[in-house]
């Protein structure tokens, strides 16, 4: 049976939806740590290792590594741009990117930046071949 691509949107924003509901009270109570963008900011950092958020404080991207296809990374954004898709290959130099395209999936519902690295992250990880046939490929 095929997933709606909906589904995948909903299901990500239901993970999402749990999450925050059930840390409601859990950390620190300053103003500025209750606003969306800022607990959006704290999960997303508490959702991936230090090494992974500091790259993407450093970079720009969160960068995955695929399940499906071994020589395959996705560089998550942290603003609103589409994810990018490299296959490294080797060469003379050592293993060098050539990037494959971009994907474009927009959430239908406002959210932080940080919601929508998540977002991609999550669905990746949960069904990795459905995120790609749900997204338009930018070449």
């Amino acid at each position: 049976m095929h997933t709606p691509w909906w589904a995948m949107g909903a299901l990500g924003a239901l993970i999402l939806f749990y999450v925050l509901w059930n840390n409601q009270g859990t950390g620190p109570s300053t103003p500025v740590e209750q606003t969306p963008k800022a607990r959006a900011e704290a999960l997303l950092r508490d959702s991936v290792t230090p090494e992974q958020y500091q790259h993407l404080l450093k970079y720009g991207y969160l960068e995955m590594a695929s399940r499906l296809y071994p020589n395959r990374r996705y560089h998550i954004p942290s603003d609103r741009r589409r994810v990018q898709v490299f296959e490294f290959c080797a060469t003379n130099l050592g293993q060098q990117p050539q990037k494959l395209g971009e994907l474009c999936v927009i959430a239908c519902e406002p959210m932080p930046d940080a919601d929508l690295v998540l977002t991609h992250k999550w669905l990746i990880e949960a069904d990795e071949a459905k995120y790609l046939s749900i997204a338009n490929w930018v070449k």
